[in-house]
């Protein structure tokens, strides 16, 4: 994304002007760090500083950041904090109030005084608020991961993983692949500590993430179901060698939307990896969803076309491509048991694709469960949200601890 300047009311002599264009692999801001472009959808309600300077959130990589932007300059400037995401809530007279987030602590308030145009990065923050580890957690850690794809002649290798879980351990632990969104996945560490069970977490921001530069994003385009895939394996394969005490012969996998596109591309295509699969509306067949799902232009575009279009007769070869990259091709050969959370109001991938799944899965005698919820993609409501959460717990624990 490109945050571009308008001057109102625009006339001949007053046209837009772009602050910050569009990145594609990395450019140097302030200071000498690396900024990747904006990927943010909004800004805090009132995020302007003295002297053109605008406050905002967007993703880096493996977290979330703020930044300070100066519309007349151009200049970023990272307000950095080096233990997690930080969030601008609220500019006022130029003092800022954020919120920083940790995968293991509580949130924690900070309030600080902005320095003059060019030193912002010298802010000092004073806590309102206090942050402590969450109880069972004490013994957690979390690793962010620069990974590189084994496809040595791709225009775009690198892509990241953050590991959640045991910081060490003598015994092996059980570890779960989370491949879409983070909110329940949080939930899941911690429930996965409880007791004497204990689980690792990994989440793969493969290539075609935000956060690592519009390259990185548009490379995905027609490559869904390979290199998605192929970069889940690499982020696998590299955290089990690089952490020992987890255990390779125990490997669940998690996600939703394309997470469990992934998901479900993976448990088929290496039937003997994964003992067990959650998926949370799942992309199933991208053919159907070209003209029933309330993003059309999504499965074209990933199929491989360059654009979205309903004119002339129908494209029998574009949507064979669609077909090619979809799970559906891979079902027969799925082992682990799979279990399927399924919003019937879903439009963005609407309850059919998890309907057809199920019934293929059971006709090649897989063990598998469809849990359906009046509710719509996210499942995002409090109830459905917990149930969703609480079930995909017990399904992982009930397939593990029978190896």
């Amino acid at each position: 994304m490109a945050l571009v300047k308008a001057s109102v009311p625009l006339t001949e002599d007053t046209r837009p002007q772009t602050v910050v264009d569009i990145v594609g692999e990395g450019i140097k801001i302030r200071n000498d760090e690396t900024f990747y472009g904006l990927y943010n959808t909004g800004f805090p309600r009132r995020p302007w500083a003295s002297s053109s300077r605008l406050l905002l959130n967007t993703n880096q990589k493996t977290t979330v950041n703020s930044y300070i932007i100066d519309i007349v300059s151009g200049d970023v400037t990272h307000l950095k904090f080096d233990d997690g995401s930080q969030l601008i809530t609220d500019v006022f007279n130029d003092t800022v109030l954020a919120v920083r987030r940790n995968f293991f602590k509580s949130d924690k308030l900070v309030i600080g005084k902005l320095p003059s145009p060019n030193n912002e990065a010298a802010i000092s923050w004073t806590e309102l608020t206090s942050s402590e580890v969450v109880s069972g957690l004490e013994n957690c850690s979390y690793k962010y991961l620069d990974l590189l794809a084994d496809s040595a002649g791709d225009s775009v290798r690198s892509f990241n993983a953050i590991y959640l879980g045991p910081g060490n351990g003598k015994e092996k632990i059980d570890p779960a692949y989370n491949l879409a969104s983070r909110r329940p996945s949080l939930c899941i560490c911690k429930l996965f500590n409880v007791g004497s069970i204990r689980f690792a977490l990994l989440l793969v921001n493969y290539r075609g993430s935000i956060g690592s530069g519009q390259d990185s994003v548009e490379f995905l385009l027609g490559k869904v179901g390979t290199a998605d895939v192929a970069d889940c394996i690499t982020a696998i394969d590299k955290t089990l060698e690089l952490l020992p005490w987890l255990n390779p012969e125990v490997l669940a996998l998690v996600g939703g939307s394309h997470g469990g596109f992934l998901v479900t591309h993976l448990s088929g295509q290496y039937p003997e990896k994964f003992k067990a699969v959650v998926a949370r509306n799942p992309v199933i067949d991208v053919a159907p969803m070209s003209s029933i799902s309330d993003i059309p232009d999504w499965a074209f575009v990933e199929g491989g076309n360059k654009e979205y279009t309903q004119r002339g007769a129908i494209d029998n070869e574009s949507l064979l491509a669609m077909r090619n990259v979809s799970p559906i091709v891979h079902a027969h050969k799925v082992k682990a048991p799979t279990l399927l959370q399924i919003g019937s109001k879903d439009l963005r991938v609407p309850p059919h694709q998890g309907t057809e799944y199920h019934l293929r899965l059971k006709a090649n005698g897989v063990i598998t469960r469809m849990n359906l919820y009046e509710d719509n993609h996210p499942l995002g409501s409090v109830p459905n949200e917990m149930d969703n959460v609480i079930n995909t717990f017990l399904w992982i624990d009930k397939y593990i601890s029978n190896e």
